[in-house]
Formats: C-alpha cells, sequence, structure tokens
C-alpha cells in the first residue's frame, strides 16, 4: 500500500482540529518558506516508517525533499517519480560525522537553502539491562542520541550561516513515549 494512498482516503485524528484526511493538512502553503520557491525540507532515516511517509507526503504537496539514510537505493523508485529540482537522495549514517557534513555540504551545492530539519533516524533494541552488551547499550545511543545531536549541531549552523540573516529554519526532532514512560525490556531505548 503506497502512501498516497492512505493519505488520499485515511482520516486521520490530530489533537484538537477536525477529523481531516492527512493531506488537507499538509497542502496548506508552508508559511515557514525562506522564499517563494518551494520549501526544502531534510528528513533523515528516509527508508521506512515516519520517514519514508513524510518524504513521500512533501513530495507530493510539491516541496523539495533531501531523503537521507544508510542505502540510497531503497529509495531508488522515487527518483522515477520525481525530477532531481525535487529531490534529492543523499547517503547518510547519522554515526558518522563526515556524512553529517558531507550531506549539508550537497543540500547547500543543490539547492543553497534549508528550511526544514527532521531528525527521524533512530533504532529500538530490546532486552534485559544485566544482559545487554555494552557495545549494543552505546550502539543505540550512537544512532539515537549522538547521530541526532550532530545532525542537530550541522541544521544550526546551515540555518545561522547559509539561510539569508534572519531567517533561520525550522529543526523538528522524533522521539518516542518511551522517553517519557519506559518499559519493561527496553531500559537503554527509553533513557536515550
Amino acid at each position: 500500500m503506497t502512501l498516497f494512498a492512505s493519505v488520499e482516503s485515511s482520516p486521520v485524528s490530530l489533537p484538537h482540529a477536525p477529523s481531516k484526511s492527512l493531506a488537507q493538512y499538509v497542502s496548506k502553503p508552508s508559511k515557514y518558506s525562506l522564499t517563494h520557491a518551494a520549501p526544502s525540507t531534510t528528513v533523515t532515516g528516509t527508508s521506512s516508517g515516519l520517514g519514508k511517509s513524510l518524504a513521500e507526503v512533501v513530495l507530493h504537496k510539491g516541496d523539495i525533499v533531501v531523503a537521507t539514510l544508510r542505502k540510497p537505493s531503497v529509495l531508488a523508485p522515487l527518483t522515477k517519480q520525481y525530477p532531481p529540482t525535487q529531490l534529492l537522495l543523499l547517503p547518510l549514517d547519522v554515526t558518522c560525522p563526515s556524512d553529517i557534513t558531507a550531506a549539508f555540504t550537497r543540500t547547500q551545492e543543490v539547492f543553497g537553502r534549508l528550511d526544514v530539519v527532521f531528525n527521524n533516524a533512530g533504532c529500538t533494541m530490546t532486552g534485559e539491562v544485566e544482559s545487554t552488551a555494552d557495545a549494543d547499550a552505546r550502539a543505540l545511543f550512537e544512532v539515537n542520541f549522538w547521530g541526532m545531536v550532530g545532525v542537530s549541531r550541522a541544521a544550526v549552523k546551515f540555518f545561522r550561516e547559509v539561510n539569508p540573516p534572519g531567517k533561520g529554519g525550522i529543526l523538528l526532532q522524533n522521539s518516542s513515549m518511551m522517553s517519557i514512560t519506559g518499559g519493561a525490556g527496553i531500559a537503554f531505548y527509553s533513557a536515550r
């Protein structure tokens, strides 16, 4: 099932809003664009799930997407649907600082600006605290905490140094309710 079919036909309930399809919410013109051109959005972790769905919705709206993921070939079918002036696929492992730098540098070279960064890349791990290897727990933090920090730092630097003075940008972080409530078997995931 594609997102477009579910977006067009499935109603969603948003807090404090009347029930509408998701497409009605995202099809509104953005007041946050830095120019009169379509807004430019970078989304990390677009290989599946929320990141992929958000990238598809933003593209469907007509805006620019810089889709970042460890294996860009996963989204190759989207390159047949959208021109390179609207979709840029970039390799990005958020645990690798040089990948982060390269992604933001390439975004600047291609689009010259960046309106929104959605920090979505993440992973999960389940298991008992006492039986989880330190290396596994540290790897989770490298992605879910330090990866987010690295992308956030690069985004804020881009907003301040590349975008026109006074325009800034929007930085969004994806997290989990487990960060607030915790739960059995997910202590390290919840601690992030």
